[in-house]
């Protein structure tokens, strides 16, 4: 069974068996004997490996589960069973159970000793434990789904069109809900047939009742681990680190962690992409949220695809934070310029192995002129997993003070968006429908990139290598559009545009006059609007979005220039 109860080195890519290149290393002295216990195993000298092992942890805990994995390894091969043993209880009762290979090649010899079957039978209890707490929490979640499909029917149900959309504006879920322990492990659908499971956290003093900000949270490493998760756990917050947890305990915000694999992720898989999008319709359908308040964040692979969410799928979130990040879509092109719609907060370390710190300087000017709302606080020191370190808690001010600040706007009076595949065409209130890419671009359509030519090893030094690459590496055409609105007005330029479609809010309009529409410099639009009754319901059905509501939609066809 695969649970997400783990810790922090496992989001940071190390392995179980071999001293890996990733590991944290904040002390020097554990890492030479760190160093000098894994050659001593290589030697076959098991009890100087064991007690040079034990010597390090002395050193420096924050690996110390997986250092207690490898001793009992070791002590495996010195034939030394008891204190086998002793270290594999430790790993049991310890968050990172779920994620060791309890059946290694190695740990052969411990399968013929008679306190093996009693080991294994704790293991498997451990595991019906975790998997009947699960089917608990789908047994809520089914509860709760049903319980406010009824709210909403029974609230909404016999309103007529502006009627409608004034109560969904309003709408509040008021049947009181109870969260067992201020958390949750709830279902994520991937597809139609898998899931995933994503830790949800409330704040202290919890009320159901009220609307609450919520921090959705991407974890790293997710090219390090092999499955979807079953269960989530009470530990799974460690995902984001103390820090993050803790700031948004303080910041009285609902915590969403939701969780990927290398198959299914936010960063390299397209299979992956529906996780983030799901999850907020996860928690909309169930809780009462603040919807001027949604917030992107993530470390490392987690900080990639905030980014990538920032720049292909904005729509729900007021802004995105990435910790130690690699801004960059690795499954299509990378539209820098669709950032104007949002904000971005980076916060970065001098010598990241992830993501150089020029290039991250370079990217941060760029964004700027462009007009982005880009901020980067770069730190000195720290590695890559930074935001787990003590260190951290100096980023944790100004952090809280931009989220706190950043509020969506899902009706603002101007855009630009950009696509070359139109899954990721829609921003708000304008989606690409389909691309011409066979034609000409626009003058103002352009691309925006740089070289990096420095990056660094993952090793002790941060040794500099000379590299040279694109930051983006866009391969196929895009299309483009820009658009404002005033006065009842809707001006919008297109480039490389087959298909564009155009949803209006009364936000935006006045729907007691007609609304104008003019499409690269010719009228095609001038009509007296309502609200479409079915299409607000079915709409809102769709997404539970109080806020961005849409009264009617258009889809313009348009003629190559």
């Amino acid at each position: 069974m695969k649970n997400v109860q783990r810790t922090l080195l496992l989001l940071l890519l190390f392995l179980t068996t071999v001293h890996s290149s990733f590991a944290q290393r904040l002390d020097p002295a554990y890492e030479r004997l760190l160093d000098e216990a894994f050659e001593a195993k290589g030697k076959g000298e098991y009890q100087k490996a064991i007690s040079l092992l034990e010597e390090a942890i002395k050193h420096d805990s924050s690996e110390i589960y997986w250092r207690y994995y490898n001793l009992a390894d070791f002590a495996t091969l010195a034939k030394d069973h008891n204190k086998a043993f002793y270290y594999l209880e430790k790993v049991r009762t310890s968050p990172i159970a779920d994620e060791v290979v309890w059946n290694k090649p190695s740990f052969a010899p411990l399968r013929t000793d008679v306190r093996w079957a009693s080991f294994q039978k704790r293991i498997d209890q451990a595991d019906s434990l975790a998997l009947a707490k699960q089917s608990a929490f789908d047994t809520w979640q089914t509860k709760w789904r049903e319980n406010r499909r009824k709210e909403r029917e029974q609230a909404l149900q016999n309103e007529p069109g502006k009627q409608l959309y004034k109560a969904i504006q309003s709408f509040a879920y008021q049947q009181p809900m109870e969260v067992p322990d201020r958390w949750l492990s709830l279902r994520v659908p991937v597809n139609d047939t898998l899931d995933t499971r994503c830790y949800v956290r409330v704040p202290p003093n919890y009320n159901s009742r009220r609307h609450y900000p919520v921090l959705f949270f991407l974890h790293g490493a997710v090219r390090a681990i092999k499955e979807l998760p079953q269960v989530a756990d009470s530990l799974s917050f460690r995902s984001a680190g103390e820090a993050v947890a803790s700031m948004a305990d303080s910041l009285g915000y609902i915590l969403v962690i939701p969780f990927a694999s290398k198959q299914f992720n936010w960063m390299t898989s397209e299979a992956g992409a529906a996780i983030v999008p799901n999850t907020v319709q996860v928690i909309r359908e169930i809780f009462n949220v603040d919807e001027r308040r949604l917030y992107l964040a993530g470390h490392s692979n987690g900080a990639t695809g905030a980014f990538i969410n920032l720049v292909r799928s904005p729509s729900d979130f007021a802004g995105f934070y990435g910790f130690n990040t690699r801004p960059q879509v690795f499954t299509g092109g990378t539209f820098l310029k669709n950032a104007q719609n949002r904000s971005f907060y980076a916060i970065a370390v001098d010598k990241d192995y992830y993501y150089p710190k020029p290039a991250m300087d370079t990217l941060t000017a760029l964004a700027q002129r462009l007009g982005i709302n880009w901020q980067t606080r770069t730190f000195t020191g720290p590695p890559h997993w930074f935001p787990f370190t003590e260190a951290f808690d100096a980023a944790v001010p100004d952090l809280a003070t931009a989220m706190q600040a950043a509020r969506r706007n899902p009706f603002q009076d101007s855009l630009y968006w950009e696509c070359d595949d139109v899954t990721y065409g829609r921003c708000d209130w304008l989606a690409i429908s389909t691309l011409d890419t066979l034609a000409p671009a626009a003058g103002w359509h352009k691309g925006y990139n740089f070289e990096i030519t420095e990056w660094y090893d993952n090793d002790a030094n941060a040794t500099p290598i000379d590299t040279l690459q694109q930051a983006f590496p866009n391969k196929l055409r895009s299309g483009a559009v820009r658009a404002a609105y005033s006065n009842n007005t809707f001006y919008i330029e297109t480039s490389r545009v087959g298909q564009l479609k155009l949803f209006v809010s009364p936000e935006m309009v006045n729907l007691e006059k007609p609304v104008r529409v003019y499409l690269n410099g010719e009228r095609v639009l001038r009509k007296k609007l309502t609200y479409d009754r079915g299409y607000i319901r079915d709409t809102f059905n769709s997404t539970f979005d109080e806020q961005a509501l849409w009264v009617n939609e258009f889809l313009f066809q348009i003629t190559s220039q």
